[in-house]
């Protein structure tokens, strides 16, 4: 199973629907691609417009459940969208995969073309 990790906290609500959309669609196109893949934006947000009160919880609530995905996880990817690399919960993901030995990939996504391009170690494109 694939872990996507992705930015999200923002001061603009129109930063924060961006980024769930791309983490959406990247998740769509790699269930296309055959992978298996866990989204916790996507799956966080999805609990968010249905059970509101969540949205109040703290940032350790959410990193609980967070980690515990990385952990069941054979490999991390990170939706390297603006912000990922300042990115708190970003940076605690990827301390769990280091601790665990998992590989970890980047995933570039061009807006223009709406697609993505999965890296190999947070920046060199991978060959097939």
């Amino acid at each position: 199973m694939i872990y996507l990790a992705c930015p999200y906290t923002h001061e603009h609500v129109s930063v924060r629907e961006y980024r769930v959309a791309v983490a959406a669609e990247v998740v769509v196109m790699l269930w296309d691609a055959g992978l298996t893949v866990y989204s916790p934006l996507t799956h966080g947000d999805a609990m968010v417009q249905r059970v509101p009160e969540v949205e109040g919880r703290s940032h350790e609530w959410w990193m609980r459940h967070c980690l515990e995905f990385v952990r069941r996880s054979s490999e991390v990817y990170v939706l390297t969208l603006g912000g990922w690399e300042s990115s708190r919960g970003v940076r605690q993901e990827l301390d769990e995969a280091e601790r665990r030995g998992l590989p970890v990939r980047g995933v570039l996504w061009d807006d223009d073309g709406r697609s993505m391009t999965v890296c190999d170690r947070l920046g060199v494109p991978v060959k097939h």
